[in-house]
């Protein structure tokens, strides 16, 4: 089966590469008797289009017909996708694909002057640790501010670096465009 999935990401890295696109994933799913391949595509620094799904699709597809030997046996959907705007990131790929953007991450151990929720931009994986630079808190309490709650800030390393035991979770979050950030008018 692994042999499988290693034969399609070489096949869907041939023909994304030449596009300017990565591969994040490839996934083998069944529901029912309809089984499918799932692959995932992403394009640094710039959106995926329905156009560039259906690109990888026809391209992928002829690619695993050519095949001298069957991929996989029998009938499958093959589905193209971009990462989504809010992907949870898992394998140690995703964390260099990724590396730039802005991130979420939740821990399961507070981490000193952050709390257990925080962003930043992605910096990668050092070792086992993931590494964030410019993190910054959110608000565990948002009505704290409100009632006059002094806190005192402390001082946060930057970049900081989370064994991946403590995280319970890191996610691409969501950017808005400098020309759609609201403006006191």
């Amino acid at each position: 089966m692994q042999a499988n999935i290693d034969r399609i990401i070489e096949l869907a890295e041939s023909v994304s590469e030449p596009l300017g696109l990565s591969i994040v994933d490839v996934r083998l799913a069944q529901q029912g008797k309809r089984r499918s391949i799932e692959v995932t595509i992403y394009r640094t620094g710039g959106r995926i289009s329905l156009d560039d799904c259906e690109t990888i699709s026809r391209q992928l597809e002829a690619a695993i017909d050519a095949e001298p030997t069957p991929v996989l046996d029998g009938s499958f959907v093959l589905e193209v996708q971009s990462p989504g705007i809010d992907r949870k990131l898992a394998y140690d790929r995703e964390f260099k694909l990724f590396a730039g953007q802005v991130v979420e991450v939740k821990t399961k151990e507070k981490v000193e002057g952050l709390g257990s929720a925080f962003t930043g931009k992605l910096l990668g994986l050092d070792g086992s640790a993931v590494s964030i630079a410019d993190p910054v808190k959110i608000s565990d309490n948002p009505k704290a501010k409100k009632k006059g709650a002094a806190v005192a800030e402390t001082a946060v390393p930057n970049p900081i670096h989370i064994e991946q035991t403590n995280i319970i979770s890191v996610r691409l979050t969501p950017q808005l465009a400098p020309d759609m950030v609201p403006t006191d008018n």
